[in-house]
Formats: C-alpha cells, sequence, structure tokens
C-alpha cells in the first residue's frame, strides 16, 4: 500500500528536489531532506501527548556544546510569543552560561534545524538565510512555525511514530577576525597591447640585453633578453623575460600581468610564444619569463629564419592586467 501524504508533506518533497525558498514573515527559509544526522545534536522526545497537556506545552533539551559556546533546544507548540506559534510546532536555540561570557557579548552562528522522518529515515532540514545574532537581549531565536502540527502528527508523514520524535540542531558560529581585502583596479585598458623589439647584431652580444622601455596599460616595462641563456637554459636557449619598471607608481600595492612573449620567422612571418602570468611587486617579482624560451639550436638553423642578418625579432602581448591591494581594515559598513 503506498504512503498516504499531507499537503504539506508534498510540498517537503518539491523543495528537496527544486530547493525552493520559502517566505515568510520576509524572512527566507530553506527546507531540504538529507539522510546524513544532525552534527551537533540531537533531541529524541518520548511520549509527545504529555507536552501537550501541559500548560507551558514547552520542553528543553539538555546543554550541548557547539563552537566554543554551550546551548540548548527548546520545543513548543505555542511559540515564544503566546500563540505566534499557535497550532505549529515551534523550535528554539537559546544560549546558556552567559555569565561565562565577557561584557557586551555577541554570537554569531547559522543554525540548521532537523525533523527526523522515521519513514523515510532521513532528516527535514530547515536553515534561515541570515545569520543569527545572540547578544544579552537576545538569548534564544528560532521558529515559531517550524511545521503545521497537523502535518508532525499525521503518522503516514512520518515524523511523529509511536507517540516519539526527534529533532537536531547544526551550528556553525562565525568567530570575529579582521579580514584581508582585496582591491582590484581594472579601469585601465590596453588600446595597443603588443610591442615589438628589433635587435640587430645579435651574434655580438653574450650578455643581457634590455629592450627600450614602452608603455602598455599605463604602466612602464622593459623585455630582458639572454642570447646564451640563463638558470636552466644557460647555453641551450636564449632566456627571454618582462620586467615591471614602474615600481614608484606602484607603491604596496601589486599589478596582476597575463603576457605572451614570441620570436617572429621573417620570411613567413610565423611565430613561436610562450604564455605566462604573474604578480609583479616592489617587495617581490620584478621581472617574469622564460628560461628556456627558444632552442640556440633552431635559432641558428638557417632553413627557419628566426635570425636574419643577424637580426632578431620578438614580441611582447600584455593580454591583460589588474591592480591588486591588500586592505587590512574593512573599508565599508
Amino acid at each position: 500500500m503506498g504512503k498516504k501524504k499531507s499537503r504539506y508533506g508534498k510540498h517537503e518533497m518539491e523543495n528537496q528536489k527544486s530547493n525552493i525558498l520559502d517566505v515568510k514573515n520576509d524572512v527566507k527559509v530553506s527546507r531540504t531532506s538529507r539522510y546524513l544526522a544532525p552534527a551537533d545534536f540531537i533531541f529524541k522526545i518520548q511520549s509527545f501527548s504529555s507536552l501537550l497537556g501541559q500548560a507551558t506545552k514547552r520542553v528543553q533539551s539538555t546543554i550541548f556544546e557547539s563552537g566554543g559556546y554551550k546551548w540548548r533546544l527548546c520545543l513548543s507548540t505555542r511559540g515564544s510569543k503566546g500563540e505566534d506559534g499557535g497550532d505549529h510546532i515551534s523550535l528554539y536555540l537559546s544560549i546558556v552560561d552567559m555569565d561565562m561570557l565577557t561584557s557586551g557579548w555577541e554570537v554569531n552562528v547559522n543554525v540548521k534545524f532537523f525533523l527526523f522522518n522515521q519513514i523515510e529515515n532521513q532528516y527535514l532540514s530547515v536553515q534561515d538565510a541570515d545569520l543569527w545574532r545572540f547578544h544579552r537581549l537576545k538569548t534564544e531565536l528560532g521558529f515559531d512555525q517550524l511545521l503545521p502540527l497537523s502535518s508532525f502528527s499525521d503518522p503516514t508523514n512520518g515524523y511523529l511514530i509511536d507517540d516519539s520524535c526527534a529533532f537536531g540542531a547544526e551550528i556553525y558560529v562565525i568567530k570575529p577576525k579582521n579580514p584581508t581585502f582585496e582591491s582590484i583596479d581594472l579601469s585601465k585598458t590596453l588600446e595597443s597591447p603588443i610591442f615589438t623589439w628589433q635587435i640587430k647584431d645579435f651574434s655580438k652580444s653574450d650578455k643581457i640585453l634590455y629592450s627600450p622601455e614602452f608603455i602598455k596599460g599605463g604602466w612602464k616595462w622593459n623585455l630582458l633578453l639572454y642570447p646564451n641563456g640563463n638558470g636552466s637554459g644557460t647555453g641551450e636557449s636564449i632566456s627571454c623575460f618582462l620586467h615591471f619598471n614602474d615600481f614608484e607608481s606602484l607603491g604596496d600595492s601589486e599589478l596582476e600581468a597575463k603576457f605572451k612573449i614570441r620570436i617572429i620567422d621573417h620570411v613567413s612571418r610565423g611565430k613561436e610564444e610562450k604564455e605566462s602570468s604573474t604578480k609583479f611587486r616592489s617587495s617581490g617579482v620584478k621581472d617574469w619569463g622564460f628560461s628556456n624560451f627558444f632552442s640556440l639550436k633552431d635559432l641558428k638553423d638557417a632553413t627557419k629564419h628566426y635570425l636574419l642578418d643577424d637580426t632578431l625579432l620578438l614580441e611582447v602581448e600584455i593580454c591583460g592586467m589588474s591592480k591588486v591591494k591588500e586592505i587590512k581594515d574593512v573599508p565599508f559598513d
């Protein structure tokens, strides 16, 4: 025989599939289902009908700890504000042992409440989209209308079986600290991102060569070339690097740049290129590129025309850049 579902139970299943946000009292509340048990606390209640006969219609869990603080779960069928939760299951989280907290304390948390479906062997998870802010004048927060009492009591929905039920909680405490912010300036555009460098009498130089200074994106640059290689490319390749030459204007920020360096075939105008990116900073990286940029053997091969009339032709294209600055203090409320 198939299980009969109430309208509310069906709505929960729809939310599980589509993650619809249920909006009540202008507060977005997500309702989903999962098989994993609550990580912090499970509150099992037996003889639930006895609660309905009590004047307060309210029961508290034992104290449990999460995120360095002590808490209780409070279940009610009346709501914390008199009749606001009438005809509903109401569930609240209370912070306890407040005398142990510092003066002017405040605790911000993300909270998930859980209601166990004993038929499906899974948990209905209910979470407010906003952080909950606990302080001395607000020590209890939760949902006045977690679930209609009629839906909760319907045995075909699985929440109340043999007069027993179980609730749970997961609490993630947002502890205050000084975050690091980055401010990125993307305002400088690259109207002409390519710089071409023609090197004559290439074979007559065995020391580092510097291109003329050029400006791209409002910043000053050079290309550096090692004719006989540098580092791992020594004696095997020419080495080529992009050098940032404008640190006085950069200050304590850093400039992230993506670039390509090319060597040009004089006859076919074909190109061999390599691409990289890095962050240039006054206290760290000043140049970046390739120790093994292009093989000396291929360069000297007359059939490949990369070195013609002892002239070498290089290009650098700065494909994009952004100025990044770390900010220690929060720049806005």
